[in-house]
């Protein structure tokens, strides 16, 4: 089931390699999952290693580096222990999912067009 979530959330966003078929090349948000964050959650931990919302542009690029002994759900995408996820988004969507490094377990991905406004913050 989660692999089916990924392909969708995959064929929803689309995902190319950097500045492939005219996409802007965007900016880098970047996270790392400590070693011993499972621990930590294991011992009832909150722990908020990404927001759980994400805004991001046509062209950028969510890259998460899990050096934890466990692997971690992110959104739609689940990282192995000791492996990394770069994603480069090539079309405006809306991706959600669970979270397990963050202490609300959901994670909203918001891609904007490249000449898109953040909408404002309803809280």
């Amino acid at each position: 089931m989660v692999a089916a979530a990924l392909l969708a959330a995959t064929t929803l966003i689309g995902a190319c390699s950097s500045g492939a078929d005219g996409v802007p090349e965007g900016e880098t948000h970047e996270y790392t999952i400590p070693d011993g964050t499972g621990e930590r959650i294991d011992d009832g931990e909150d722990v908020d290693i990404v927001p759980s919302r994400i805004l991001l542009h046509v062209g950028d690029r969510f890259v998460v580096h899990n050096e934890d002994d466990r692997e971690h759900v992110v959104g739609p995408y689940v990282i192995g222990a000791g492996e990394s996820l770069e994603q480069q988004y090539t079309t405006p969507g809306l991706l959600r999912g669970l979270c397990t490094v963050h202490q609300s377990r959901e994670l909203e991905i918001i891609v904007l067009g490249p000449e898109e406004t953040a909408p404002e913050d309803e809280s």
